[in-house]
């Protein structure tokens, strides 16, 4: 596994969280207790965005999923907005009730159900 980074400094994120570097070496960033100390750290920032506070995806591209507050457009970080049992959650949508695969991407795997991503 990786270490946690003691500091705040995003470099990149993913699915599986958010990232620093310390020491030449990757660290996992706690994000909640970056919010507590009032440093942002999510992925829309680096692009002028604040972060949403909801979860309602108006939009997703391949930067991520977006939201609409207060007349302006936001990012949804999804390990915030994910249901435990569906990481999809996080994105806005359900999880599949089957398993067939027809897309994949940097957030997951992908079905159809019903005409619906999940």
């Amino acid at each position: 596994g990786y270490s946690c980074c003691k500091d705040c400094d995003v470099v990149s994120y993913d699915r599986h969280g958010t990232w620093g570097i310390e020491n030449g070496q990757w660290c996992g960033i706690k994000t909640d207790e970056c919010k507590i100390k009032g440093i942002e750290t999510c992925w829309s920032s680096f692009y002028g965005y604040d972060c949403c506070k909801g979860c309602k995806v108006r939009y997703i591209d391949e930067l991520g999923s977006w939201g609409y507050e207060s007349g302006k457009w936001c990012g949804i970080e999804p390990e915030t907005c994910v249901d435990d049992s569906c990481w999809s959650s996080g994105y806005g949508f359900p999880c599949c009730e089957t398993c067939k695969v027809y897309y994949t991407d940097r957030t997951g795997e992908w079905g159809v159900e019903n005409g619906n991503w999940c």
